[in-house]
Parts: C-alpha cells; sequence; structure tokens
C-alpha cells in the first residue's frame, strides 16, 4: 500500500516549529510532519494529475484529537488543516468523514496526549501558511520513513537558540517535554505577530458542528418523511443522541475527485448559457464533493475566460445523517442548504426545481431494499415517468426516474451509474427514459478494466441529459475510456437509433470501437469448438467428494472420475495434471460414476454399497437424494452422463473479481471432467488436428478466447442483480473470436474452402 502526502520540511519557520513539536512528542517516529491524501494499491494514469499539481498554500485551522474516549488508545493529536488546492484531489473513501490534518503525536500516553492538546488550544492558530516554493506531493509506501533525512539540531539551535536540546535524550519526562512545546508555541506566536510573518489570519471553509442547530443551511426533515417508516432502525456513528429511519444499508462510495470534475465539466458544458442562475441540486450530496466540483468549476472559469456564471441557489439531501451534516460543516460557508432525509419520499420539499443536478445515487442491491420500501419507489417512479421498473432494479434506478420531479424543464443533469445499466434487463427502465422522457446528450463509459473508485469493483458511466422532449434526430456523443477528455473511443448517435436498440447498449459501443479489419474474418465460437455444459449430477454434495475421502469410505478407483473443482479453487488458467490424470490441484476431487449393477458393488465392494445407501435415507422433509428427478431417470442411479475431459473450459457464471473478470477461459491438461459450473469446450477435429500436444499454440488459443472474454461480458452476458453475469451454451456458439494465432486463421480458411 503507498499514498501520496505534503510533507512540512525545513523551509521555513512555521514548518520548522511544527517538525519540532512532532520530534519532541513522537521521537521514535521515522515521519516528519505531513497530510495524507490519497492510498492506493497500483498505479493509476489520474494519479499523473496527483504528481503534477502544484501546492501553494496550507491554512492551519486548530488542534484537534482522535479515539480520546477509548481506553487503550492510540491517542493522537493533530493540526486540523484546509487547502482548496488540496481538497480537490483528496480522496480517502475509507475515512469520509476525515478532515486534513497534520499528526503531531500518536501513542499510547493518554496523559500526554490530553495536556498536548490543552496547550495547543492555547495558541491563536487560524492563519495560512504560504509556501516560499510551491510544493509537490510525495509518493511514498507505508511504514518507510522521512525524517532520517533531517537535520535535527539545526532546526532545534533555528527555533530555541541556546536553549536547543538533544531531544529526546535530554527530556526525561512528559512536564520537561510539554515545557519545550510550549517555549516553541511562545517563539510561533511571537513570530506570526511580526513583521518578518508572510502569514495571514483567516477564517475557516468549514462550519462548525454545533452550527447545524440554529443554521437555516441545515434542515432536518428525517422525522417528517412517513417514506422512512421503517422498522430497522440504526444508531448513526458519531451522532448517538440521534436515530434514523433507515430504510436500506449504506450503499454509498465517495466520487474520486477525478469524476467530480469530469461530471462538473459535462455539466457546465451542456448547461451552456452563462448569463443563468445555476440553481444547483444532488440528491445523494454525501460529503459535498459534486457540489464543491462544480462550484469551483465555475469560479475558475469565470476566472479564466471572462465568464458570468452564478448561482441562485444550492441544495443537496442525503438519507444518512452523517453524510447531510459533512456536507453542511464542508459547504455551508459556500452556500450549500443540505436536507437531511430521503430525496425519493413524495413528503420531502425541495423548494424551487433545479436547472443542474449532479448526482452520484446510492447503488443498493434490489435484495437490500426491503419490500415495502421498493414497492413506494416503484410506485413513485411510474407514477413521474410512466416507466415501469424491474422488480429486482438497483436504488439507483428507482432514485434517478423519481428525481425527474426535481429537474426544471431544459435544466441538465450528470449522473454517476453503475455500467450494468447499459446491458442489464432491469437498466432497461433507464435507457427508456433516457431516450422517451428526456434528451440524452452524452455517454462516457469508463474503461472497466481500471477501476473508479477504491473500495469497490463497480465500473461507472457518466449520463448527461437535458429535461425536454427527446428528438429522433438529436445528436448523443459516446465515449469510452479512462479518461473523459481524452477518450480511447468516441462516436455519434443519433437519439433514434439508440431508441430502437434498448436491449443492449453495450454491444453497440463495443461493437463501434472494433475496426473493420477486426470484423474483417469472423470466426464463432461454434466454428472451432462443440460446446456444451457441464455435468449436472442432482446430488453434487453426494456425488462429487475429495478423493481422499473416497478413498476412506471405500470406494474403488473404478468408480470415481476426476473432476474440477469450483473456480476459486483454481490457482491457474491452465490446469496440469498428475501422473494418474488428475489435475494438480487443491483439493483433489472425485465424481462417483459407475455402471455396476447395486447387487455386484454389494458383492465386491461392501463399503462403496453402504455409502451409496445414504442416498436413501430421508430428509426433514421426507426425500431422499434418489427421489430426485434426476438421479432417479439415471440407469443405474449413481451412473452420470457422458462427458468427456475438455480441452478448454469457460466459467460462464460469476462477479468480476479483483484480479479476474467474471467470466474466463482455462485451459485444462488432465483428464478431469467437470460440473455444470463451467461450459465444455471441445476442438473440433480439425482443430484437434493442429492444436494437439502443442502446448504452446493452446496457451495462444486461450490467450485469444480471454481476449474475446472482455467482449462477451460486454456484449451479450445477461447481468443479474449485483452484478452476476452469465452466459448459455447456445450465445456463446454465435460469438466471435478475437484475434486468433495465425495457424488456426490459416487453418480455418483451408476448411471453409473444402
Amino acid at each position: 500500500m503507498n499514498y501520496f502526502a505534503l510533507f512540512l520540511n525545513n523551509e521555513s519557520y512555521i514548518e520548522k516549529c511544527l517538525i519540532l513539536i512532532k520530534y519532541i512528542s513522537s521521537p521514535n517516529s521515522r515521519s516528519l510532519p505531513h497530510i495524507t491524501l490519497r492510498l492506493f494499491k497500483e498505479q493509476d494514469d489520474k494519479f499523473d494529475y496527483i504528481k503534477n499539481k502544484k501546492i501553494s498554500y496550507l491554512n492551519i485551522i486548530e488542534p484537534g484529537t482522535f479515539n480520546m474516549e477509548t481506553s487503550d488508545g492510540p491517542y493522537i493529536v493533530y493540526l486540523r488543516c484546509e487547502s482548496e488546492e488540496l481538497e480537490e484531489i483528496d480522496y480517502r473513501p475509507d475515512f469520509p468523514f476525515s478532515r486534513l490534518h497534520i499528526t503531531l503525536y500518536e501513542g499510547t500516553d493518554f496523559e500526554y496526549a490530553r495536556s498536548l492538546f490543552s496547550l495547543l488550544n492555547q495558541m491563536p492558530w487560524h492563519f495560512k501558511l504560504t509556501f516560499d516554493l510551491p510544493k509537490h506531493l510525495s509518493e511514498r509506501a507505508m511504514g518507510a520513513g522521512t525524517l532520517r533525512r533531517l537535520n535535527y539540531n539545526s532546526v532545534c539551535r533555528d527555533i530555541l537558540g541556546e536553549n536547543c536540546l538533544d531531544v529526546p535524550n535530554e527530556i526525561a519526562n512528559n512536564k520537561q517535554k510539554l515545557q519545550v512545546v510550549k517555549t516553541i508555541l511562545d517563539e510561533l506566536t511571537h513570530y506570526l505577530n511580526s513583521q518578518n510573518s508572510k502569514s495571514e489570519r483567516i477564517k475557516s471553509l468549514y462550519s462548525d458542528k454545533e452550527s447545524t442547530q440554529d443554521s437555516s443551511n441545515f434542515v432536518d426533515e428525517s422525522k417528517k418523511s412517513s417514506f422512512l417508516n421503517v422498522e430497522d432502525q440504526m444508531i448513526i456513528d458519531g451522532f448517538p443522541e440521534n436515530t434514523v429511519n433507515k430504510p436500506v444499508q449504506d450503499a454509498i462510495y465517495v466520487t474520486p475527485p477525478e469524476y467530480a470534475r469530469d461530471m462538473a465539466q459535462c455539466a457546465l458544458a451542456a448547461f451552456g448559457d452563462d448569463s443563468k442562475k445555476i440553481f444547483f441540486g444532488d440528491s445523494a450530496i454525501g460529503t459535498g464533493a459534486l457540489f464543491i466540483a462544480i462550484k469551483r468549476l465555475v469560479d475558475a472559469v469565470n476566472n479564466d475566460e471572462n465568464k458570468h456564471y452564478s448561482f441562485g441557489s444550492a441544495v443537496g439531501i442525503d438519507i444518512d445523517e452523517r453524510m447531510a451534516k459533512e456536507a453542511f460543516l464542508r459547504c455551508s460557508k459556500r452556500d450549500l442548504v443540505v436536507i437531511y432525509g430521503d430525496a425519493i419520499s413524495p413528503s420531502i420539499d425541495l423548494g424551487e426545481k433545479r436547472n443542474m443536478m449532479i448526482v452520484n445515487p446510492p447503488y443498493n442491491r434490489h435484495e437490500e431494499i426491503p419490500e415495502e420500501y421498493r414497492e413506494k419507489a416503484k410506485e413513485l417512479a411510474e407514477a413521474q415517468t410512466g416507466i415501469q421498473v424491474a422488480a429486482n432494479a438497483g436504488l439507483y434506478v428507482y432514485h434517478l426516474l423519481i428525481m425527474d420531479k426535481w429537474l426544471d424543464d431544459n435544466g441538465v443533469a450528470v449522473w454517476l451509474l453503475p455500467s450494468i445499466f447499459l446491458q442489464s434487463r432491469y437498466g432497461k427502465a433507464i435507457r427508456q427514459y433516457l431516450t422517451s422522457n428526456v434528451q440524452l446528450m452524452r455517454l462516457h463509459v469508463y474503461d472497466e478494466e481500471k477501476l473508479q473508485f477504491d473500495d469497490t469493483m463497480i465500473s461507472t458511466t457518466i449520463v448527461v441529459f437535458k429535461k425536454a422532449p427527446p428528438v429522433e434526430s438529436q445528436k448523443v456523443v459516446v465515449t469510452y475510456g479512462v479518461s473523459i477528455s481524452e477518450p480511447q473511443f468516441s462516436k455519434t448517435f443519433d437519439l433514434g437509433y439508440l431508441s430502437k436498440e434498448l436491449k443492449n447498449w453495450r454491444s453497440i459501443i463495443v461493437d463501434s470501437k472494433e475496426s473493420d479489419s477486426q470484423r474483417s474474418l469472423d470466426i464463432r465460437f461454434s466454428s472451432l469448438f462443440d460446446i456444451k455444459r457441464g455435468l449436472a449430477t442432482g446430488a453434487n454434495s453426494f456425488f462429487v467428494i475429495e478423493r481422499s475421502k473416497a478413498k476412506e469410505y471405500g470406494i474403488p478407483d473404478m468408480a470415481l472420475k476426476p473432476i474440477l473443482p469450483k473456480a476459486r479453487y483454481l490457482q491457474s488458467l491452465v490446469i496440469s495434471a498428475k501422473d494418474d490424470g488428475y489435475p494438480d490441484v487443491e483439493p483433489q476431487m472425485a465424481l462417483i460414476d459407475c455402471d455396476l449393477d447395486e447387487e455386484i458393488i454389494k458383492s465386491k465392494y461392501p463399503a462403496f454399497y453402504d455409502y451409496l445407501q445414504n442416498a436413501k435415507q430421508k430428509d426433514k422433509d421426507g426425500k431422499a437424494i434418489v427421489d430426485r428427478t434426476l438421479v432417479k431417470s439415471r440407469k443405474p442411479w449413481y451412473k452420470q452422463e457422458l462427458r468427456n475431459p475438455p480441452r478448454f473450459l469457460l466459467t460462464y457464471m460469476g462477479r468480476t473479481k479483483k484480479d479476474l473478470p467474471p467470466l474466463y477461459f482455462l485451459l485444462n491438461q488432465s483428464d478431469a471432467v467437470a460440473l455444470n459450473t463451467y461450459l465444455l469446450l471441445y476442438p473440433k477435429p480439425w482443430l484437434m488436428e493442429i492444436i494437439g500436444n502443442n502446448e504452446l499454440l493452446c496457451k495462444k488459443l486461450l490467450s485469444s478466447l480471454n481476449d474475446s472474454a472482455k467482449k462477451i461480458i460486454a456484449q451479450q452476458t445477461r447481468v443479474y442483480s449485483g452484478g452476476l453475469q452469465k452466459l448459455e451454451p447456445n450465445e456463446l456458439k454465435n460469438l466471435s473470436i478475437a484475434e486468433l494465432p495465425n495457424e488456426i486463421v490459416e487453418a480455418y480458411k483451408l476448411t471453409c474452402s473444402e
């Protein structure tokens, strides 16, 4: 795990004071004082912007603490900071309520932490630290030290002069430490009041938590709405005195600043006329990231391009009290009115309709939504738009349709939606709305291989539309890629064309990305493979057992076949074989498959016979395994359907994982068959003749198949709730394969010419 941070160093008097306080308070710390802005696991193109960002100032606001209410710490004392330059790139989804701060002490000494905080509180903070030279953010690995580069003695002499001590060697106790800290703070106060100081006194951009009680910019509608009458009550962390009826569990993903900027740019471009006042709305305001992004963009455009955009009003609403209060704290001084309540509820008073909405809605799956709540939302969505919503739709579908009531005629809206809506059945409600109820202007589909959120696997699409009657000839710009400003692909469609292709917009986009050369030779899966489902046993837990257990039960080898375990147990896309043909995987699984008469088994293999009798035991419902339709249709009932070991397999149903797509192909070098959680691909005779035992060519083909999997996922898979994707054998047969090895292409041409 790495992170980006703004490090203080000994370039200014103020920085030296803070460095010294931290070193005295935490002498064993290996890190210079810094502000952590972003944690990440792997590099990303968007980090180029972060690395090149120049930071010219930092507002030092006030001291604060973490964990002081706990019994064992660690106790943290920090200085809260603010900077619009840093705010623009700050993204810590695991800590959505954490402010920018510099840690001065982190340890287990409660008394020292309490005394240090008290001492810091006596200091008149609220000043602006302007850097002589703009700073860049530094990239660091977690745990890596930065303090060893500091010449401590030089810093100490600059601040304390002759009173400089050999910290920590000459400071034996907390009293002495605190006395030295007080001396440093006195020197800092004197410096700030001197003419030499370049620092200016400032006020915080944020409001106080307590001011929500008497501010017209915070409206508590949570108790007013009958729509929230759900039995499940949740205590909101940080505000234990209040409860809120939350109909659904949290499925909120803090919008990354890069995508907030993209959405703001789309909104302002669609809004156009700078003589109109902006009436902004966000029905899932979160911590206010989207409002801050559009506010900042408007200021920049007005300054740099001599535009005259202005805000008439701005309203944000959130069902989560923590989010609503955080949005108020961050944005009320920037003129955002925050409503704490459920935007879907018809009893919430939204005031004037909005002519600009920018929203990242909650993404709850349908099974996470109580049935009563879902039915009410469905009624409201249909009443507002005339569109029926599928029962398995996620909350964001209802949210978008119902929020049509908040958008003014000719108002523009920008939504960040899960890309699944482009192809899923339940997403058809949104596709219908975008082509029948409003003027769709733009879609930007983010590259699904680059995760947009650090805390979820969801890939997303920006949707831009205007609330006006649709016109079939209207042009819709569709872009794809990591960057909305520099997309990998861009194409314009007529709205009428999209309205006739409601079944699957994702396939349209993928087809458009392909070049003519890619489509010139259309080789389909059915041309290369016979495709079958894996085995259905009727009772996997009985017929499929670990090989070692089969031996314990006395089941003879002649009654067993090697069978692949579930895909999650496979460590490689290539399944190698042991000498006996079983796959080289753990656990090794075996399939009971025997055609001997039961009486012969009883005579020759009594232990095996005893095991089979377990299938005749009735369960609590009075049913036995042998009574199941599939099982009793077989003769004998423990003889499986014939399946030869497949050379290739497809995991035809699954969800995206961090290191694998939901569907992927495997090369099977063992004698194992597979269950119906896989599709089995048997090469046609002509293909088998070419690949034979050519392991290199088999792996090249496997690579082509997995390149095809990306297109399959985009075009053809059936998407179910929660992102589960599935593909049927007949659907796979008709799909094209990505660029194949030349040897196979040439052989295919020969078979076609014969």
